[in-house]
């Protein structure tokens, strides 16, 4: 009887143990992903639209979204990221591509001096990242959407743009501050 009650103990005892283990690895693990919210952020240090005439009209048919790391930052590879774009009257998400399209960004780099593209690894990193706007998403003078950059580790900045109020004074590819 005396044995069989150390048995049930020790049995007792491992499985705290595993189950204390368990949750240790858990919650270091949840720590880490919040640390990376927090810490692995995009900053959009400048935003620009590129200039499609039609006929007479002028709207923003390209956004370009100057990127770098917040202080502090690990790498960020934004090939992993993802891109919300809300309009006027239409919603998008955009995965990672080799070209800017209607389902897809890209990320050209601007400053990257070990050529590690799409890879943030460096505060002086600049990227650029396209967003091309087709059909009803294109930003028509004084119009405004809102861009959120969704990191694969879940860190989310989110960035207003607006087109001038009047483009009658640029041209086909002009670029003009969003």
């Amino acid at each position: 009887m005396f044995a069989a009650m150390i048995v049930v103990a020790a049995l007792g005892a491992t499985l705290l143990i595993s189950t204390a283990g368990m949750l240790q690895n858990t919650a270091e693990a949840t720590s880490e992903d919040s640390s990376a919210q927090v810490s692995d952020q995009i900053l959009v240090v400048g935003a620009t639209g590129t200039i499609d005439v039609d006929g007479g009209d002028r709207t923003v048919d390209g956004v370009n979204l100057t990127v770098t790391t917040s202080p502090g930052a690990g790498e960020i590879d934004l090939s992993g990221a993802s891109i919300e774009l809300v309009g006027a009257t239409r919603q998008r998400t955009l995965g990672y591509g080799e070209t800017a399209d209607a389902g897809s960004f890209a990320v050209e780099p601007l400053v990257d001096d070990d050529a590690s593209a799409p890879v943030l690894n460096d505060r002086s990193d600049r990227f650029s990242i396209r967003i091309s706007l087709d059909g009803d998403a294109r930003l028509e003078p004084g119009e405004r959407a809102t861009i959120r950059v969704v990191g694969a580790g879940g860190s989310v900045q989110t960035k207003i743009v607006g087109a001038p109020q009047s483009l009658r004074s640029y041209e086909e590819g002009d670029d003009v501050a969003l």
